[in-house]
């Protein structure tokens, strides 16, 4: 997919040192054409506690979207977004109603019937691998280079991914 990618992610939380600017620690209003510096102020634990903040998934993203385009750009010796506005992260494990609550069959519809092949942590996983292979790129998932799909069949590949993790979740390919 040339123009598009999608990442499955495992996220730990994370504190980070709150990285104080210039107009927090210097009581002057900064000029407008300054900018203001970023300095990361880090306490030794023997005299005091750390100030430190979460960064949440979204932010992450963006600041990655943000560094990537960056790069592009430079690279190119262009300007602009490269991305949509509003790209999401959609946590898998609290849905919170994406997953339906009924099926149709051939032979009718099923209501409440748990499916672990039909849960939305599954549908996205398999929907990531079989991605090129509906875009009609190749011929089988394992075709695409970019993918984790070897990764999952022991037939090699990066090994980027936590498939213990995967196997927890119940993910197979």
């Amino acid at each position: 997919m040339p123009n598009h990618f999608h990442l499955l992610v495992y996220v730990h939380t994370l504190e980070h040192p709150h990285q104080m600017t210039q107009d927090e620690t210097n009581p002057k209003p900064a000029q407008s054409h300054q900018q203001s510096r970023t300095t990361t102020y880090f306490t030794d634990s023997n005299n005091g506690v750390v100030v430190s903040r979460t960064t949440t998934l979204n932010k992450s993203i963006g600041i990655l979207l943000t560094s990537y385009t960056r790069a592009i750009n430079i690279q190119e010796n262009s300007s602009g977004s490269l991305f949509r506005p509003h790209t999401k992260a959609i946590c898998l494990t609290q849905h919170q109603g994406i997953t339906p609550s009924f099926f149709d069959t051939q032979s009718g519809t099923v209501l409440y019937q748990s499916l672990p092949e039909k849960e939305y942590p599954q549908v996205c996983f398999n929907y990531i691998h079989n991605n090129p292979l509906n875009a009609g790129m190749v011929n089988h998932p394992s075709e695409w280079p970019y993918s984790s799909y070897n990764e999952f069949t022991a037939k090699g590949g990066f090994k980027l991914s936590n498939i213990q993790k995967a196997k927890e979740f119940g993910l197979e390919v």
